[in-house]
Order: C-alpha cells, then structure tokens, then sequence
C-alpha cells in the first residue's frame, strides 16, 4: 500500500512540473510570437497606432499611408491608421497612452506642451517627429464687396468657422492683430460649406478658412459668384508670427479658384506628425528613417505628402523633437536642424 502511495505521488510530481514548465513557456512569449530580430531595429513586437481623422479626409488616408510603409518596413512593427475627430483628440488619446503617432496642428501641439487650453493641468505626453502639408490661412471674399484687406473686414457679415476648429482659431488672430472685435463686424460661427452657400444667396461678404488650397466649397463658390482672396499683410503678419512663430509667409497660387488669375500673400502653417514622449530614442529612430526612406511612396499615397522634403520637415514644428527623430535628422545633416534643436531646448 504505501510503494502504491508513493507511485502515486511520483506521477503527482511530474504532471506538475510539466504544468509549471508550460507556464513558464507562455510568461516568456506573453502569448504574443516574437518577431525575427531585424538589424538596426529593436527586437519584438511593437504596436504603434496612428492618429488621423474622419475616415476618407486627408490625415486619415495619410495615417493609413504611414501604417502601410511602417508595416512593410519595419518586420517587427504592427501599425494601424485609427479614424479619429482629428487634431485634438489625436493628442489627447497619445497623453493618454491610447496612441503613438498622430496628426495635428501646431497651436494644438503648444497647447498640450504648455499645459493650456483644452490640456489645461493635464499631463504632456507628445514631441515632434515632423511637418507635412501646409494649411494655408484663406480669406475669400465676394468680388462685389468691395473687401482688399483684412481690416476691411470690419462692419462686413464674415464666416468665422465653428469655435474649437483651427480656422476658428485663426480668424480671431487676425482680427485681433487688425484691432477688431466680434462687435466691430456681423461674425458667423458656421462651416466653410455653410457659409458658402449664404455667400451664393448674398447673405455673407466674405469667409476665414484655413486647409489646403483648392477647397472644394470655395471651387464651387467662386463657379457661381466671382471672389476675390484678400491678403494678408506684412504688418497682421508680423503680429502674428512674433507671438506664433509656427506660422509662415507664403501665397496662395494663382489660378486655383476660378476668376484669380494673380497669387495672393498669405501665412500659414503645416500640419504636423507627432509621437509620444515615452516611445524609446530606439523605436522613434527607426520609424523617422523609415518614412524618410520612403517618402517617394508615401507620396503615391496621398498629395499631403508631396509638400515634404528636407527643406520643409521641420517647418511649424513648435515643440521640441523627439530625441530618436533629431538623431536621425542629425545624422542626415538635415538643414537647420541644429538651430532648431537650440531654439526648442
């Protein structure tokens, strides 16, 4: 009876060592296979998700661009383009630690940097990583009101696009360089499509939009009604750009809107890529070399990124750099990248 009791607990003994052997086996892989070890890039499994917005706009097809290449690319990665309301909850979700890479735009950026508007005593959690197609500030106005600048605006009926948006934001900067108040002109707080199609029945002089050019509510405006784009000029833009230096001088081309046959002055920004602050300088690294690398295919993707080159990659960044995306930019001699880490320290 007891070599029966003691055969019985030799055979106890040993289905539990191979238990506890299998479970140490699933513990070490965390039920997740490992990717092959890539030269130059970290070992296992990295998740990186990408933040653009409504699915079939631009930073949405953009992100899938971005996931695509990384995918491709990168044999241990696993990215995916997550459809998002765009710029501020992109940046929300990454100082969560829901996402790792999104688009937004630079007074959002500052924003959570400082601590300050909609981030107001919350934690930062994003850097820069790079600049992509620029949004261009534009002021379309009827032909026939008589409006050739900013400050003309004053007393008109102007769309000043839904509080919380970019152009919304945008609008209001340029009135204040201008000295002008709500009470000084008739403001709407409506879409570029909405206030367009009051535009058409006369019932709005003019509108502030900031995108990309050529935006569709303006085509069809200006195929119905002739419009003239107002400048912007050296002195609303020198009160701007001292305080947001992220905007830029440039010009809306000739030609893009029926009836505009001359470029117009202008300012604006260029959306940008971040990624989180607690990504590894290792990771950060090697994702910045491969959309670098492969910028020709990202560029089949979508136009927004046939505006990116080294020339343009750092413009409207308006926080520091990760440090795995400026070593990489170091080691290529990127230009001004030196200046730009300086003034960002």
């Amino acid at each position: 009876m007891a070599r029966k009791s003691g055969c019985w607990k030799l055979l106890a003994l040993a289905i539990t060592a191979v238990f506890l052997f299998s479970l140490a086996g699933c513990s070490k892989s965390g039920g997740e296979a490992q990717a092959p070890k890539s030269q130059g890039q970290p070992s296992g499994n990295i998740f990186l998700s990408i933040g653009g917005n409504p699915v079939g706009l631009a930073w949405y097809q953009m992100a899938v661009g971005i996931s695509e290449a990384l995918n491709k690319n990168m044999p241990n990665v696993k990215a995916t383009a997550e459809a998002t309301a765009g710029a501020v909850e992109n940046v929300r979700r990454m100082n969560g630690n829901e996402m790792e890479i999104g688009f937004t735009i630079p007074s959002v950026a500052v924003e959570s940097y400082k601590g300050e508007g909609d981030f107001k005593g919350k934690k930062n959690n994003i850097l820069s990583l790079m600049s992509n197609q620029m949004a261009y500030l534009q002021v379309i106005a009827l032909k026939d009101s008589n409006i050739k600048s900013v400050a003309e605006l004053k007393g008109k009926r102007v769309g000043m696009a839904p509080p919380g948006s970019a152009s919304h934001l945008d609008a209001k900067l340029i009135m204040e360089a201008n000295n002008i108040t709500d009470k000084d002109l008739k403001p709407f707080y409506i879409s570029a499509t909405e206030a367009v199609e009051m535009m058409k029945d006369g019932q709005l002089d003019a509108v502030i939009q900031t995108g990309a050019i050529r935006l569709a509510p303006f085509i069809d405006l200006a195929n119905t009604r002739p419009i003239v784009a107002v400048p912007v000029d050296e002195a609303t833009m020198k009160k701007i750009t001292d305080r947001y230096p992220y905007f830029v001088k440039t010009s809306l081309p000739a030609n893009n809107y029926k009836g505009m046959d001359q470029a117009v002055q202008t300012m604006g920004y260029r959306h940008i890529l971040v990624v989180r602050k607690d990504l590894s300088e290792e990771v950060v690294y090697n994702v910045t070399k491969c959309l670098y690398e492969n910028l020709e295919y990202l560029k089949s993707v979508h136009n927004g990124f046939k505006e990116v080159s080294d020339k343009t990659m750092l413009d409207s960044l308006p926080i520091p750099l990760h440090p795995g995306a400026a070593k990489y930019y170091k080691e290529k001699g990127l230009p001004g990248i030196d200046e730009f880490i300086a003034r960002t320290k």
